[in-house]
């Protein structure tokens, strides 16, 4: 072989050497950046997963907070609800009295709500028929019987109310209706009322 050859030869080797050495740093490189591209699939998906779990977990609590606050309105609502009822018996019941005992209720209410002693009672159709127009003639004798000034009178119209009365003179009405009362009453005693009803809640 002349030395022009094995020079051929040498550098041929050379080269096949050279690409091998590239080749193996081209695959080494390769397999690195599969790697590292692995990990950051990985890394990607792990925040992707933990971001899921995070958005789950807050959406849960929103749901459940949400779920535990619309519970808590139906609750009051159902609690309001029963309490209106309780309410609503009290009128039925003090409408159902015996018609001598209505009759004292109404007597007694009068000898308090009373002032000048010369006002208009404004009777509901129903109470006016029950009462009888000598009621009001006792009621001012009572009155009078107490010092008092005994001049009431009925009211030309009947009112559109259940039970009770109201007091009128110059424009001016005093709302003793049997309905007002337990509102008033109502507020007072509402929180003792709801302890009644619910003292057996966990």
């Amino acid at each position: 072989m002349s030395g022009l050859d094995r020079i051929k030869e040498r550098i041929v080797e050379d080269a096949r050497a050279q690409a091998k050495g590239l080749i193996d740093d081209a695959n080494k490189k390769a397999d690195q950046i599969k790697k590292e591209s692995a990990d950051k699939a990985e890394l990607v998906a792990e925040k992707i997963r933990a971001d899921y779990e995070n958005r789950a977990a807050e959406l849960k609590r929103q749901m459940l907070s949400t779920a535990q606050m619309d519970i808590r309105k139906k609750n009051l609502a159902l609690k309001q609800d029963l309490i209106g009822q309780a309410f609503d018996y009290s009128h039925k019941s003090i409408m159902d009295l015996p018609l001598a005992d209505y009759e004292k209720l109404m007597e007694d209410l009068l000898m308090v709500a009373v002032e000048s002693g010369d006002e208009e009672i404004i009777l509901s159709k129903q109470d006016i028929d029950r009462l009888g127009e000598g009621f009001v003639n006792r009621i001012n004798k009572k009155l009078s019987e107490k010092g008092r000034l005994g001049a009431l009178k009925f009211y030309k119209e009947p009112g559109d109310f259940t039970g009770g009365f109201v007091l009128r003179k110059a424009g001016v009405e005093l709302n003793c209706t049997i309905g007002a009362l337990l509102r008033q009453l109502r507020e007072k005693i509402e929180p003792q009322i709801a302890e009644i009803l619910f003292a057996v809640e966990d």
